[in-house]
């Protein structure tokens, strides 16, 4: 009796997972040509001082090619979900009094050839899309870089 139970919970809590997974994720399309490493904040620019943590993040992987960079780069010509970087009550709660949220697109060639300090000084970025809240919402948390 006791193996039945485990093998009917078992598929319930993976199932669980994956949907848990899924609601919580960020989809992210990019229909360019070359891979992009996004980068989101409620500044105007990348590297505000109130990015502190997140700055400390992309200064460790900045001029690297790693598979680390997985929870924050894009493929070319490809969509997928991601949450670690991009939960939706992580979004949401970055910005105070419904300010928008700047999602900025930066080029695997540029991200892997310099250092962060180099990319925030020259904001070297391939486009900025701003979204408030009720945008996402209404996009269904679909971002895309065309």
């Amino acid at each position: 009796m006791k193996k039945i139970i485990i093998f009917l919970i078992i598929p319930v809590l993976c199932f669980y997972s994956c949907v848990y997974d899924w609601v919580d994720a960020t989809q992210f399309t990019n229909y360019s040509n070359e891979g992009q490493f996004i980068y989101y904040t409620c500044s105007d620019e990348i590297g505000a001082k109130i990015d502190s943590l997140r700055n400390r993040y992309y200064e460790n992987i900045a001029g690297v090619q790693s598979s680390v960079n997985e929870n924050v780069y894009i493929k070319p010509n490809s969509s997928k979900w991601v949450k670690t970087h991009f939960n939706r009550k992580r979004i949401a709660n970055c910005c105070q009094n419904n300010q928008p949220l700047r999602f900025f697109f930066i080029s695997d060639s540029v991200f892997v050839s310099n250092p962060w300090d180099t990319i925030v000084k020259y904001q070297m970025y391939n486009r900025k899309l701003i979204f408030s809240e009720k945008d996402l919402k209404k996009n269904d948390w679909t971002i895309v870089y065309e």
